[in-house]
């Protein structure tokens, strides 16, 4: 393994790694520790596509299994997505937000560090610098979007089956859930409100669709503001049948009706 003991703290990523240390403290404690510099690493590490050799997409789904019981194959690669997006995106929206700054964040550079049960335990980047990130919503989320978020998707698509519209899905609930996270916690900082602002943004000035667009709304159930995902991760698929607390099947399953999710979280995009 190489060593990086001659780099000085303050150059890894161009300084942004000893900001994240005053950064992620209190509200954003457990966001301490989660990005760390590739040559620092001692245990093993895999890429994005490594991952998705078919020797580990089947160890990952046997380990699921193990630990929660016989489940779809697509069911346990969409909450892996989920994990995937909650391991990376939380600490590249706060430094963006934050600080308008990014650490190496492309997917070609990134490497996950996991358990026994291939949950990720650390992201593992490489020493670089970090990129400065403009005001406005399109440059400062752009590049996350096209640099990881987008290839993420296509790529695991492409290997798993899990349809794009629940991946994208699981990508924008957690970016609106980071986004209000930081909203409570550090106020209507301007980058806060360009977060806002571009989940509820249909298109881009350029004409892209935005995908993450309105991936959550928050209907009135019983008197009270509830959250609620628009497309359902496939989590009732677990053999639990535990929905998780946005899911939109909540109150189709309360109605006693049959929900079109359910018909629409195939294979296809």
């Amino acid at each position: 393994m190489a060593s990086c003991t001659s780099s000085k703290p303050d150059e890894i990523w161009g300084g942004l790694h000893a900001e994240f240390d005053k950064l992620f403290v209190g509200p954003l404690q457990h966001l301490h520790g989660i990005f760390v510099d590739r040559d620092r690493v001692e245990e093993p590490t895999l890429s994005i596509v490594d991952l998705m050799r078919g020797e580990h997409l089947a160890a990952l789904a046997e380990a699921f299994c193990r630990a929660h019981g016989e489940t779809p194959r697509i069911a346990i690669y969409s909450i892996w997505s989920k994990w995937y997006f909650g391991a990376v995106l939380p600490t590249l929206i706060c430094s963006g937000i934050l600080l308008g700054r990014l650490p190496p964040f492309r997917l070609s550079e990134i490497r996950l560090a996991l358990d026994a049960d291939y949950k990720i335990k650390r992201v593992a980047v490489p020493n670089g610098k970090s990129l400065e990130v403009s005001a406005g919503q399109d440059a400062r989320f752009k590049p996350l979007i096209e640099g990881n978020i987008e290839p993420f998707i296509e790529m695991f698509h492409g290997h798993t089956g899990v349809s794009r519209r629940v991946l994208w899905s699981n990508a924008g609930t957690l970016f609106e859930g980071v986004v209000r996270h930081l909203e409570k916690v550090e106020g209507r900082a301007p980058g806060i409100d360009e977060g806002l602002a571009l989940l509820s943004t249909r298109v881009f000035p350029d004409g892209a669709r935005n995908r993450l667009y309105e991936p959550v709304t928050y209907p009135m159930v019983g008197g009270e503001r509830v959250r609620r995902r628009r497309v359902c991760c496939l989590r009732y698929q677990l053999p639990d049948r535990v929905l998780c607390c946005a899911c939109p099947l909540h109150e189709t399953e309360r109605r006693g009706t049959s929900s079109p999710l359910r018909s629409s979280q195939g294979t296809g995009p």
